[in-house]
This record gives C-alpha cells, structure tokens and sequence, in this order.
C-alpha cells in the first residue's frame, strides 16, 4: 500500500518559509476483508510563515498517485483541550487555558511588553477564545504560543489558513497556527504471504522551505503485525537522509485520547519513525522537500494459523481420498460413469487425478494472491462434479439423472474443467517461482561481474 500526503503552499509570494512549529502524523490500519483496509490518519499541524494571505492545502493520494476524493474529514480543534494528554508528549509546562492574558505573559514573558500586546491584540482580532501554550525545554524547541483553529475541508482538500503571517516588522511573534484533523478512507493492502507492506510518503510542494523543529510520523497496526524490515528516505533541501522505523513498546505507561483508546492503541502494534539526529537537524535548519516511510510487516500468528489449516485441510483431505479409493465405492452404480476417461484409465488413476488437482489448488490459493471471485470460480468445478454425485447417488430418480446423457454430459465437462484449472495453476506458478529464481540470478550475475572488475582494477 503506498499513501501519500501532499501539502501544498497556497499564498501570492514565492521563496517562502514555512515552519512546522508541530508536525505530527499518526496512521491508524484497519483490516478488512481480503485485501481491503480502513486508513484513519489524526493530523496535528501548528505553524507559521512569512507569506501574505496564505494557506496550506493537504490533500491525500492512492498507490495510482490518484486523488482520493472520497476522504471523511473530521476537525478535532477540541485535542487542545487535552492539556493533560498532550503536555506529555509537549512539554510537562504546556498547557491549554481560556485566560489568553495569563498565558500570553506566561510564554512569552521574555518579550517586550509591546510585543505581547501584538500577540493580544492578533489573538483577539482572531476571535481566539483559548489558547495553548508551548514550553518543551529543549534547545531545539523555543517556547510558542498555538491559536487552535478549525481546518477547512471540501472534496478530497483540507485547507489550513495563516492567520498570523510573520513577513510584516510589526507582525506578532511566537504565535503559531493550530490545527487537530481526521482524515478516513480505505484502500487496497499489499498483501503478501506473511503480511503486508505499507509506505507513507510525504510531500512538500516548492512555493515555500518547509522546516520543522518537532516532526513526528506513527503507524499503527493489529496486535499480530510486527517490524520485519523498514527504510525511511528524507528528501533535504541539500542531501538525502535515510533512518529506520521502530517499535514502540511504551503504550501502557501513557494516557491517550479516549478515540485513539477506542482505535485500540493500548491493544495494538505501534511504529514511530526514526530519520536521525542529523536528519532531524536537517529538517529544522534547512528544511526538506519530502519523507518516504517504508515498513514491510509481516503477521506473528500466521504460521502457528498455517499448521492449523495444514492439519486441518490434511484430514479432510484424507477422507476425501479414501471416498475414492474404497473398493465398495468404486463398485456403485454411476461412479465409474462420472469418470470421461473410465474407459481409457482406471478409477483409481481418475481419482489420483483428482486429489492431484485438489493438492495443486490448495497451495496455489495458500502461496499466491487471488481475488474472492477467482478463489471461487476455480474451486466451482470440482466441488459441483463430487457434491452432484454425493447427492444425486443413492436415490432412483438421482441415479436416473447421473447415468443420463445430460448428466453424464455436465459430469464430465465439470472433470474437464477441473483438470484444465489446475494446469493453468501449475503452469501459472511454477512460471512465477522461475521468474523469481531467474531474477535473483541475474543480480547475482551483475554482482558477479562487479567483483570481477574490482579484482582486475577496472572499479
């Protein structure tokens, strides 16, 4: 699954900064049925820039690079109410208050007096009725003011307006704009044999230097789903940075807001990303143009699920089997009929045709991806040939329909088509399972003649 956010500067200027005062990402995966997930994405952005009348506009795109128009947005201005949740991860001194006055002295109280005033006055002029102060004690991080504000959503946009642009002498400083957003939709996973891979991209558009002092990314996923391999490409204004995704196993000792607890993050597999203390620096000094996080998960209960279904398709199997092998069976009135090659082949080699077709759809269907329906057209054949038997055998008018030209007719272009799938999933696999050898070959081939020319000093 690739899913990509692109955020866009909207303003009349160019050669812009934008500073990402708060960058934090959180992507919730939800399993559906087959290939399908719900994607829930919590969006915290807070910042400022030096263009007039600007805005920035986030829009969300598919494995295609196709819009996703059909998006749910939900604003959740209200999280910066959550003193008590968010001063966790924001600074133990931060804090959300309605006394616009007090906070403004409190977090910006190495300012001048006029300055305050400025950021009184922008905040009132704003119709602000709360505030949220930022105090993280860190070198990196300066203390600043957030304005929690209420994002614009339309089809497949979500539109965040300046409302303080810093490019002016006498413009307020300290203050950022704040904004909470929800962002639903579902899309295809790339499912594999042992789970699936997700990449996240995010990209900056080049009307504006994006920088950003704190810059967080989160996936979360289903308990069973844990870190097989990741790669994080940060994408500089000067140079390329490449990190790693993590796991995070502190869940239990933090408070989160009540609808991520009801996402089951308490309960759940979560995955921070982790650029690096020169590519965070980078972030925050130069700025960058965009990220790519890439996980490949696979699924922890998957092979303890594959021996139960082994064990448990190995005795239906079984059964099966032995239907056809039992002499008595053999000697029914119809069976030997519902065989097209009985006169050629004995039953015994028409029903070891059979089970062979059933092992092949059996680890084609478990070691390759196929849609629903085509899971249900191949198996459809076979199933109509042996259930029509087992049920029509056994009664007067059943055996009349089974031994009649028509049903005998339909019997048998059932066995037919049973043997030309199978073929065709032979055939269609060990094609796949050649390429991949034949692939892997070639690499080793190219490295091979790399280490030849680094003997003879041609590298």
């Amino acid at each position: 699954m690739i899913l990509t956010t692109k955020i866009k500067f909207d303003s009349q200027n160019n050669d812009t900064t934008t500073t990402l005062d708060k960058f934090f990402q959180f992507i919730i995966i939800d399993k559906l049925d087959g290939n399908r997930c719900k994607v829930s994405i919590y969006n915290a952005i807070s910042f400022s820039n030096d263009g007039d009348h600007s805005k920035l506009v986030i829009e969300f795109f598919d494995q295609k690079n196709d819009q996703i128009s059909s998006v749910k947005f939900m604003d959740y201005k209200k999280f910066y109410e959550e003193t008590n949740i968010l001063k966790q991860f924001w600074g133990k001194s931060s804090e959300y208050s309605a006394n616009i006055s007090a906070t403004i002295n409190n977090f910006a109280k190495d300012l001048e007096s006029e300055e305050r005033t400025k950021i009184q006055e922008a905040l009132s002029a704003c119709c602000s009725s709360g505030v949220f102060g930022v105090s993280e004690n860190k070198d990196s991080i300066e203390n600043f003011i957030i304005n929690p504000s209420t994002a614009e959503f339309s089809t497949g946009q979500v539109k965040l307006p300046c409302h303080f642009p810093s490019k002016q002498e006498d413009s307020p400083k300290l203050l950022s704009n704040g904004y909470w957003f929800k962002a639903e939709f579902e899309l295809d996973l790339n499912t594999g044999p042992s789970g699936f891979n997700i990449e996240s991209r995010l990209e900056f558009s080049n009307k504006s230097k994006f920088k950003s002092p704190d810059f967080k990314i989160y996936i979360q996923t289903g308990k069973k789903y844990d870190l097989r391999s990741s790669k994080i490409t940060v994408v500089g204004q000067k140079t390329d940075y490449f990190g790693e995704v993590v796991k995070v196993f502190s869940q239990s000792k933090i408070k989160y807001f009540t609808e991520w607890a009801e996402h089951g993050i308490y309960s759940s597999s979560l995955f921070k990303a982790s650029p690096g203390t020169t590519a965070e620096k980078a972030i925050k000094e130069s700025g960058l143009k965009s990220i790519s996080v890439t996980a490949e998960l696979e699924d922890l209960e998957l092979p303890r699920r594959r021996e139960i279904n082994l064990l448990i398709f190995s005795i239906i199997f079984s059964l099966f089997a032995s239907f056809g092998f039992d002499r008595t069976r053999q000697g029914d009135v119809g069976f030997k009929d519902i065989f097209p090659f009985s006169n050629y082949l004995s039953i015994d080699v028409n029903w070891l045709i059979v089970c062979i077709g059933i092992l092949i759809f059996y680890y084609s269907l478990k070691n390759f991806t196929w849609r629903l329906r085509f899971k249900i057209i191949a198996i459809s054949p076979i199933s109509l040939w042996f259930f029509s038997y087992l049920i029509l055998n056994g009664s007067i008018w059943g055996n009349e329909i089974l031994v009649s030209n028509i049903g005998l007719a339909f019997s048998h272009f059932l066995y037919k088509s049973n043997i030309v799938i199978a073929s065709i999933l032979l055939i269609g696999g060990v094609s796949i399972k050649l390429s991949e050898k034949i692939k892997i070959l070639s690499n080793f081939k190219i490295k091979f003649k790399k280490i030849i020319k680094v003997l003879k000093g041609e590298l």
